[in-house]
């Protein structure tokens, strides 16, 4: 009687399949196979299908090919699956495999119209960030591009800002969803004509809030500062390099005296790698608490982006995202999905990179969360749909895309495809 046995994948390891190129990650341990065997490749297509749900028989000529017996012994080394003689098998082992799933799938959703969204359409807001106006007077060389990377100040040619009682419509209808974070930023936010009456409305509103300023637009602003209610707020401060040390001292005393240095995020903005070594230590001298990197391209900086944002194969291993997050990352954009912005001529972003999927005053909360969800291209954005990630096995392991590959002009910010 010839042999055979019942060969598995563990239901947390992740598959991926690409051009005759097969990738086995162990999302526990962070091990990764490559295989580009014909031989391989095809029974790994066979273990990832439905009908198999990663279990196979393997019988005692396939068991004898050195290929697959290799193959077999990389999975067991790397503790991704194993084998079990069926003589002590009852039947075929069955291996729930989790599914994709994000609440109600778009496709699910289309399909029953918009009819059929109702209110869960609003579960899925996450974040709203308003740029209640663009007056500044500073000259940041990150000025012009930086919003188009990361939640940063900007300033514009022409006056604008947002309609007070627009802002608190929009809020307003943001009350019943899933909305878990405010952000106001400018220009100079303090610049605002409505600002203390926008304060107001605020210290009242129950989300979590975060006020985002240029450093050396808090100067002076001890009285403004005061009047917002601290309770489920926060202040993200953009520091650029070279820094104004002395006037950085000046507004953390500031709001040390108002007992804000725990609410308070430093965001460094750096274009070159010396400027980190001079940010540690102008954090370490004035005892920021807690502070951050935020790297900008400016054009001529590939080189800074290469070496130190760039990732590589072992990187990404080392990142060990898990199976959840791998999920995540098939069906949507983590770091994107659910965020809206409004900008101070009146748009509304799913993506400041994108197009327009509203306009403030004009269109409601609801009306542009069901156009993203429905029509929109930035909330589900991933590495599947764009190019030259959607042919990498490594393209759901990746970070999710971000505002840095708009500002690049190339989706992949690694060395692992052309």
């Amino acid at each position: 009687m010839k042999k055979s046995s019942w060969f598995y994948l563990d239901p947390y390891v992740h598959i991926a399949i690409k051009q005759g190129h097969a990738l086995v990650y162990n999302t526990l341990t962070g091990q990764a196979l490559e295989e580009d065997s014909p031989v391989i490749v095809d029974l790994i297509k066979k273990l990832n299908t439905k009908k198999h749900l990663l279990v196979v028989e393997l019988g005692e000529e396939e068991l004898n090919n050195p290929e697959i017996a290799a193959f077999v012994g990389r999975v067991r080394s790397h503790f991704s699956g194993d084998l079990i003689d069926k003589s002590y098998s009852g039947g075929k082992p069955l291996l729930m495999r989790p599914q994709v799933k994000v609440q109600k799938d778009v496709e699910e959703l289309k399909k029953g119209g918009e009819g059929y969204v109702g209110e869960e359409i609003m579960n899925y807001l996450t974040e709203i960030s308003l740029y209640i106006d663009n007056s500044c007077t500073g000259e940041c060389s990150s000025c012009a591009g930086g919003y188009r990377q990361f939640l940063s100040c900007t300033r514009g040619h022409t006056p604008e800002e947002l309609e007070i009682e627009d802002i608190k419509r929009f809020l307003n209808e943001a009350q019943g969803s899933s909305l878990f974070k405010v952000t106001i930023l400018g220009g100079d936010i303090f610049a605002y004509s409505k600002f203390t009456e926008l304060v107001g409305y605020l210290n009242k509103y129950s989300k979590p809030k975060t006020f985002h300023s240029h450093y050396l637009h808090l100067e002076g602003r001890e009285e403004e500062i005061g009047q917002i209610d601290r309770a489920f707020t926060s202040f993200s401060i953009q520091v650029d390099v070279p820094v104004k040390e002395d006037r950085l001292a000046g507004v953390a005393a500031m709001l040390a005296r108002l007992g804000l240095s725990q609410d308070a995020h430093y965001l460094f903005v750096i274009q070159k790698e010396e400027e980190i070594d001079e940010v540690e230590a102008v954090a370490s001298r004035l005892k920021l608490a807690q502070f951050t990197f935020k790297p900008f391209y400016n054009g001529n900086n590939l080189a800074f982006f290469k070496d130190n944002i760039f990732v590589n194969k072992a990187e990404l291993l080392l990142l060990k995202p898990s199976l959840k997050q791998i999920f995540s990352r098939m069906k949507l954009n983590p770091l994107s999905f659910g965020k809206i912005t409004v900008l101070s001529n009146r748009g509304i972003y799913a993506n400041v990179n994108a197009k327009k999927i509203g306009v403030l005053g004009r269109d409601s909360l609801y009306d542009v969360v069901l156009r993203e969800m429905f029509t929109g291209g930035s909330w589900r954005r991933s590495r599947e749909r764009v190019s030259p990630c959607k042919s990498c096995v490594y393209c759901y392991l990746c970070p999710p895309l971000t505002g840095y590959e708009y500002s690049l002009k190339r989706n992949n910010l690694c060395n692992l495809v052309d």
